[in-house]
């Protein structure tokens, strides 16, 4: 009674607020994107005018920042053409820069505002993201020369897409919970987000631990072609922060290995679990992970990862459950995190697909549907079993003693 009271009384209060308004809203939204666009770019640029400086400023200015506009709107997930071919494979660590950053804008909006509506929030969402499309248009045609060119339509449209989307789930993160206990979804569905949050996280350290045995182990591998490409100092650190944007690309390459998908480098190399196809791959410094063999025991790994992942949901979601639940709540619940998790590796399988360039690099990357549902199987699969065996054990009681008084 008390906790309906509450949920009243709150939902009184959101109703009594007067709603922000709309200009504010538009403002508030293009700010985000000022903010996420500029703070972005200067992510890119403060290691390009280091290196520039380094190189004793053989290069106008003008260059350099051109350079960093076309590494940030690579970030941003654009295509790079040049008269040789060209580059659509995203560093998702300048991605990650920028979502994170419009992300903190949207916290920003919601946290200063009262109760958002739906069509406030569109409003908010929507001024986000034709902002940091408009920005990511003027970069795009600025950077544009005879030597490289990126489409400022298509710039347009990835820099609004991913700028919106990080400030959309900002304002959406705190909304959902100041309106907990008054949305209409089901408990259980509500329930799911710890537990697909749980499994993520398993797969991921697995992932990056992988990933740091890798590169130990090749870091021999990786110098050599660092010495053969002889980039001089200035170039040196600017080849090592772009090797360190496209970490978090390796990182979901390594993840499609240990869920069994594989990665394929085109036509020339195809990496799983169980072997590696070899074949002759560019000096990009961080491709000298790729390994000439793989070890017998990264299959059972790979595999153990996954159904621990799903173990740890199962128990998750299990313990939030007592007698006083339905019996099939928790399984419902893992079902509902196993889709989530499915969700959350396809596009990042997606996101880290790519051109490397044109003839046999022109496709880079993971089948995102074969990565997606090995793992949201794997999670359904292990976690539904952990959950069902604590909910038999809560309901084990309740049911001794409904034996017990049939008996007496």
């Amino acid at each position: 009674m008390s906790s309906a009271l509450a949920d009243r009384a709150h939902s009184d209060e959101l109703h009594a607020e007067p709603p922000t308004s709309i200009a504010r809203m538009l403002a508030q939204g293009a700010a985000v994107a000022v903010w996420a666009c500029v703070a972005g770019f200067g992510v890119v640029a403060a290691p390009v005018l280091v290196a520039w400086l380094g190189a004793g400023l053989a290069e106008p200015l003008e260059d350099a920042l051109s350079v960093a506009g076309t590494g940030w709107l690579l970030g941003m997930g654009a295509t790079l053409s040049a008269l040789d071919g060209y580059w659509a494979l995203t560093p998702l660590g300048l991605t990650l820069v920028s979502l994170l950053l419009a992300y903190r804008g949207g916290l920003w909006v919601a946290e200063g505002a009262s109760p958002v509506t739906g069509s406030r929030l569109a409003v908010a969402v929507g001024s986000t993201a034709l902002t940091a499309a408009a920005l990511g248009g003027v970069v795009a045609s600025a950077v544009t020369s005879d030597l490289v060119r990126i489409d400022p339509g298509e710039a347009a449209a990835q820099s609004g897409l991913v700028v919106a989307t990080g400030a959309a789930v900002g304002v959406l993160s705190v909304e959902l919970d100041r309106r907990r206990g008054l949305l209409a979804a089901p408990g259980w569905l509500v329930a799911a987000r710890r537990p697909a949050l749980a499994a993520l996280a398993v797969l991921s350290a697995a992932a990056a631990g992988l990933t740091t045995v890798a590169l130990i182990g090749s870091f021999g591998t990786i110098t050599s072609l660092l010495e053969q490409l002889d980039p001089g100092a200035a170039g040196l650190l600017a080849l090592l922060v772009l090797c360190l944007a496209y970490l978090p690309t390796l990182l979901v390459w390594v993840l499609a290995v240990l869920l069994g998908s594989g990665v394929s480098l085109g036509a020339v190399v195809s990496v799983n679990a169980t072997g590696v196809d070899a074949g002759s791959l560019p000096g990009f410094p961080l491709l000298g992970v790729v390994p000439q063999t793989m070890p017998g025991w990264l299959a059972p790994a790979g595999l153990v990862t996954v159904l621990v992942a799903g173990a740890v949901a199962g128990l998750i979601a299990g313990r939030g459950y007592d007698a006083g639940h339905r019996w099939w709540e928790p399984t419902a619940t893992v079902g509902a995190a196993a889709v989530g998790v499915a969700v959350v590796v396809a596009l990042v399988s997606w996101a880290a697909s790519g051109a490397m360039g044109p003839g046999d690099l022109s496709w880079v990357g993971v089948e995102a549907a074969t990565a997606a549902g090995r793992a949201g199987v794997g999670v359904a699969a292990a976690g539904m079993v952990a959950a069902g065996v604590l909910t038999w054990r809560a309901h084990r009681p309740s049911r001794e003693a409904s034996d017990s008084l049939s008996a007496s």
